[in-house]
């Protein structure tokens, strides 16, 4: 999605979260870890001090990106995990300091949810429908 907006905007930089806590947890534990290995992972690997310190490096690529383009930040706060979902908190007072113009919320059908997962899992586990549908309803709560 955030390709083919920067093929619409420019300038435009983007804080993908996922592949900057993959990065972050790779040279933490000083090995190479994937988004792959993250998604299959995820609560094993990433510890809320993780979490912590990649919102702080959020906070500096906003600050520093801002002024000179357009920044997007693409996230997935809800995980599922082996136990029930995740939600990765993200204070308050942290998020007043993005100063956000505007905020998007993509969705999908959760028929096209588990066709996805189904054809490049990429290291998530299978969903059923329901699952899918109950996934995003944590979304927005």
């Amino acid at each position: 999605m955030t390709r083919a907006l920067a093929d619409l905007v420019s300038p435009l930089k983007v804080f993908e979260y996922g592949e900057r806590l993959t990065r972050y947890l790779s040279e933490r534990r000083d090995e190479t870890l994937t988004q792959t290995t993250l998604r299959q992972q995820s609560a094993g690997v990433a510890r809320p001090e993780d979490i912590e310190a990649v919102d702080h490096l959020l906070l500096d690529f906003v600050a520093g990106e801002r002024s000179r383009a357009h920044v997007v930040i693409d996230t997935h706060a809800v995980t599922r995990e082996r136990y029930g979902y995740r939600v990765t908190p993200y204070s308050l007072k942290r998020f007043a300091s993005l100063s956000p113009d505007a905020i998007c919320v993509f969705y999908t059908s959760p028929e096209a949810a588990v066709e996805r997962i189904d054809k490049a899992a990429e290291g998530r586990r299978g969903v059923t429908v329901w699952g899918a549908g109950f996934h995003t309803a944590c979304r927005h709560r």
